[in-house]
């Protein structure tokens, strides 16, 4: 077990040093703001005003600090604000760009999927690379243009047109005819939508 760090205590972390602050202080900060009045609104919440980020509110001064951090910019092209903004403009594309390839990747490894043969009835089965799956197995197989192998699809069911599939919660539905394409059904099913 490591020893108790106390308040006021420095420490070195990564090659650099903290300062733990004395919970007296922090507590006196809490109490101090708890005490001052409400500030009024000054602007209508229901208004936007997409040319700027709203004025900085006072805050009360932290104690000084040894090393002063940068001042933060709210306007201007090299702003706080503006900068947020692009990160998570970026963030947000580089998640659409995922999305489109895990689709691509899953509708690519269905159409490689080839099916030899169903059998219908009670337990339907599906003959896939020489092995048979039932509804609710997985199963993986290499890639019938690269060889390597896929990740991995749940059978959800299977009839004597095919086979409906399922992985990265999409749905896909996989024909016996090799001339069909697979076709996207959706998400799947969240249990407790029934």
């Amino acid at each position: 077990m490591g020893s108790m760090i106390s308040p006021g205590e420095t420490i070195a972390i990564d090659g650099g040093t903290i300062r733990i602050p004395p919970i007296a202080y922090s507590a006196q900060l809490v109490a101090d703001w708890r005490s001052k009045p409400i500030p009024q609104i000054t602007r209508n919440l229901f208004r936007s005003e997409l040319t700027a980020p709203p004025p900085p509110s006072p805050m009360p001064q932290p104690a000084p600090s040894p090393v002063e951090p940068e001042p933060i910019v709210l306007n201007g092209p090299t702003g706080a604000f503006w900068l947020h903004l692009e990160r998570a403009l970026a963030a947000r594309v580089d998640r659409e760009r995922f999305r489109e390839q895990l689709h691509s990747e899953l509708m690519d490894d269905a159409a490689s999927v080839k099916i030899q043969s169903t059998i219908t009835g009670e337990r339907p089965q599906v003959l896939l690379g020489g092995k048979v799956f039932e509804a609710g197995e997985s199963f993986q197989i290499s890639h019938s243009r690269t060889g390597q192998m896929m990740r991995a699809f749940r059978v959800e069911s299977i009839d004597a047109d095919g086979l409906i599939v399922s992985r990265d919660g999409k749905r896909v539905r996989i024909f016996a005819s090799t001339k069909r394409s697979p076709i996207l059904l959706g998400e799947v099913p969240h249990p407790s939508a029934s």
